[in-house]
């Protein structure tokens, strides 16, 4: 990752609420875009949602960057 990129991650729950904001473990390619990214989540985390987005930011100006936005479906939670 480059340590200087202005990019930032954000894990967010169907809330809104921020699960997890990342700066340092994105792997990019050679035009400084986001081309992997990966975070293992705590169940307690997310329990509660139906859904995850992942969302990139630019630091510079404070705003989402045009089409960075993913929407995950979480599975459903069983406890045995």
């Amino acid at each position: 990752m480059h340590n200087d990129s202005p990019y930032r991650v954000a894990i967010l729950d169907d809330n809104g609420k921020k699960i997890f904001i990342n700066s340092s473990s994105a792997s990019y390619n050679y035009n400084d875009n986001i081309v992997e990214f990966c975070k293992e989540l705590e169940l307690n985390q997310y329990k509660d949602s139906k859904t995850i987005t992942i969302k990139v930011y630019d630091t510079r100006d404070r705003k989402e960057l045009d089409d960075s936005s993913v929407t995950i479906s979480v599975p459903k939670y069983n406890k045995f």
